[in-house]
Parts: structure tokens; C-alpha cells; sequence
């Protein structure tokens, strides 16, 4: 069972590659959240993966765990 809420600061090559083994291996996207100041990169996360992702930095704060995979 899965319950912690993960949470990524940046939604780069890194990132995606994180969230893509995750939900591949069945971590379920709805626990997923990605910060990016790049709104049309946010969008097209939660298209391809189904994760919550939006530019406003406060949208990963209520997390268990927060990666920053932003340089």
C-alpha cells in the first residue's frame, strides 16, 4: 500500500524519469506532485503521467517527501 505523497521541485529529464519507473512499477499518480515554473512543461507531465504539476512552487508543500531535482 501506498501512502506517502512525493513531491519534485523541477520537472526535467531527471524527474521524469523518477515519476516514469514509479507509476510504471504502480505507484499511483494521484501521490505524485511536480513543481515547474514552466507551465507548458507541467502540462504535458500530467498528460503523459496523470501527476498533479504546476508552476506555483506552494503546490508541493503539503508532501511526505520533496526532491529538488532543479539545478
Amino acid at each position: 500500500m501506498h501512502s506517502a505523497r512525493l513531491s519534485f521541485i523541477g520537472g526535467g529529464n531527471l524527474t521524469r524519469s523518477i515519476v516514469w519507473g514509479l507509476v510504471d512499477s504502480g505507484y499511483p499518480a494521484s501521490l505524485i506532485n511536480i513543481a515547474d515554473r514552466n507551465a507548458d512543461k507541467c502540462e504535458k507531465l500530467r498528460s503523459d503521467f496523470g501527476v498533479g504539476a504546476s508552476p506555483d512552487v506552494k503546490a508541493v508543500s503539503y508532501t511526505h517527501l520533496t526532491l529538488p531535482t532543479k539545478r
